[in-house]
């Protein structure tokens, strides 16, 4: 069975003392469940059963850049692993730093050549934030903090008001407010959700407005059939009554 090594100051980061107690689970449980090199298919109902809860986007829920998407199907890699597990790696003395190589270089995460991890292609082609893909030797994404180009899956109004809407939904319901990695993670969810159809987009952040959901999930039978006027005219007059707080 393999083991997983936390150093005694793992809870004195201050970055992890700041989580909350079901932040600080999922983490645990993230660390547990991957594999040698910090990837993990993960499966949300296991998850949000030992976390107690239910947690939306697995990006959104910890904080900007641990969880990078690997696919479209749940695969997810933690570069905080790499750095927690094998310390000065690709040097490190950790035997089992070999086999995490290996699977980094076969999901194209590792650049041989410079020995440096590198974030996922498909990651970057949507975000387009990293003119770098290169994670140094401590784990750090060498990410411009000052970037803040977002890319819209769909170049329409209707869906960049749709947009702000949810935004201002998840400001004024739970206080909370994007960084530009964890919105593009977000857009990239809800394109998946919508199979690239920008009406069944504005349908999904519909159905959790009006619902109160913190996340973004697939449409359910209820919202299937609800008509283009009935959205457009329940976003107007939630608009206006956000306007008014």
């Amino acid at each position: 069975m393999a083991k997983r090594f936390l150093d005694t100051g793992f809870l004195q980061q201050k970055w992890i003392r700041k989580l909350k107690p079901e932040q600080k689970i999922f983490l645990i449980y993230l660390m547990l469940e991957c594999d040698n090199a910090g990837l993990i298919d993960l499966d949300m109902d296991d998850a949000e059963f030992w976390i107690g809860k239910k947690i939306g986007s697995p990006i959104d829920f910890l904080p900007e850049g641990y969880l990078i998407p690997i696919n479209n199907l749940g695969k997810y890699f933690q570069p905080k692993f790499i750095e927690w597990q094998y310390p000065n790696f690709p040097h490190s003395k950790v035997h089992q730093q070999k086999q995490a190589k290996d699977i980094l270089i076969k999901n194209g995460l590792f650049d041989i050549e410079n020995q440096l991890i590198m974030l996922p292609k498909d990651y970057l082609n949507f975000t387009q934030v990293l003119p770098n893909r290169q994670v140094n030797g401590n784990g750090n994404v060498n990410v411009d903090d000052n970037v803040n180009d977002i890319v819209m899956p769909f170049e329409d109004e209707k869906f960049t008001d749709a947009w702000d809407l949810w935004k201002r939904f998840k400001k004024q319901q739970f206080r909370f407010t994007y960084k530009s990695i964890g919105e593009q993670g977000a857009l990239k969810d809800i394109s998946n959700l919508s199979n690239g159809n920008m009406d069944l987009a504005i349908a999904i952040i519909h159905q959790s407005i009006k619902k109160g959901w913190q996340g973004l999930f697939e449409i359910k039978d209820e919202f299937k059939n609800v008509s283009k006027s009935s959205i457009n005219s329940f976003m107007q007059s939630y608009q206006e009554t956000l306007n008014k707080l």
